[in-house]
């Protein structure tokens, strides 16, 4: 499904969906956002993640930023909180294959292996930037490709 806007930049999903945003940073739809922390960045494992930042952006400009702690039971209570909560994309570092998919089961598009400054990944997905390139996690370029035998996360062969 994609929406449409007048001067609009689209950002493809992994799911299919598009994010869509006017170059001031503006929403057609409201979005909401988790990101994964742990102090001021972004956790490296969202399986064992304590707290989640989550950014609601409205059509009108603003900007909603609150912090929610996630339990440490079981997986399924962590994806039923981000579910309540009304998250629609999951950005965080590693997740488990399992988590992932059970996330994305609830129809919460992860965008995984993002590293760095929590403040720099929202500034800069609020901005627009829903790739996050600048922000993957080194080795992990090709995000969600299987590795094989001596394979980086990027699916190119290296010499040991």
């Amino acid at each position: 499904m994609q929406r449409m806007y007048v001067q609009s930049h689209i950002a493809s999903s992994d799911r299919g969906k598009a994010i869509a945003h006017d170059y001031l940073g503006r929403w057609e739809v409201k979005m909401k956002a988790a990101f994964a922390l742990w102090k001021n960045r972004m956790a490296p494992v969202f399986d064992t993640a304590l707290t989640i930042r989550v950014i609601e952006a409205d059509p009108d400009g603003s900007v909603q930023d609150t912090r929610e702690r996630l339990s440490e039971e079981a997986p399924l209570r962590r994806v039923l909180h981000l579910r309540e909560l009304g998250v629609e994309i999951l950005i965080c570092g590693a997740i488990s294959r399992p988590l992932r998919q059970l996330v994305a089961s609830y129809g919460i598009q992860v965008v995984p292996f993002i590293g760095g400054e929590q403040q720099d990944v929202v500034s800069a997905w609020l901005r627009g930037d829903h790739e996050l390139a600048e922000f993957t996690m080194p080795g992990c370029r090709g995000q969600g490709r299987r590795r094989r035998g001596n394979e980086r996360c990027s699916g190119r062969r290296y010499r040991e």
